[in-house]
């Protein structure tokens, strides 16, 4: 009993540093953005690439929702089954096959590796929509 509880903390300590650092990610790229933006904003030389960097705020955004429901449903999956045994356990007898289907057995857990794997995706594709708008605007 003693493991699962030490195995339920450790859990928990990775899932917030996670978190934690999607947070950091997407909110230090939007800051760093949104300094940028203040620098291309205006200016003829920089032509569309203050377009580019807004996309990228925006997707810098969209990142940091995307943490938030990562967060939420994470803490809707433990607290409904605060054990991974038993969440795959009755996940799987209630659903019959479609609980095999699922890999953590239960739909906000698998919402919450959705939105975590959003939430990274966005970060990376606002870097290249950044990255692309310079090298095509020439504003390297």
């Amino acid at each position: 009993m003693a493991g699962e509880n030490e195995n339920k903390k450790i859990r928990a300590e990775i899932d917030s540093n996670t978190v934690k650092g999607l947070f950091a990610a997407n909110s230090g790229g939007a800051v760093a953005l949104l300094s940028l933006l203040s620098v291309v904003l205006g200016k003829e030389q920089y032509g569309y690439f203050s377009h580019y960097v807004v996309a990228g705020l925006l997707c810098m955004q969209g990142g940091i929702a995307c943490a938030v429901g990562h967060n939420h449903m994470r803490r809707v999956c433990n607290l409904k089954f605060p054990i991974k045994s038993e969440r795959l356990n009755g996940f799987r007898q209630k659903n019959g096959f479609y609980g095999w289907l699922v890999p953590d057995g239960c739909i906000p857990c698998v919402w919450s590796h959705w939105w975590r794997r959003l939430s990274l995706a966005l970060f990376v594709f606002s870097g290249l929509v950044v990255a692309i708008g310079a090298w095509v605007t020439g504003a390297t």
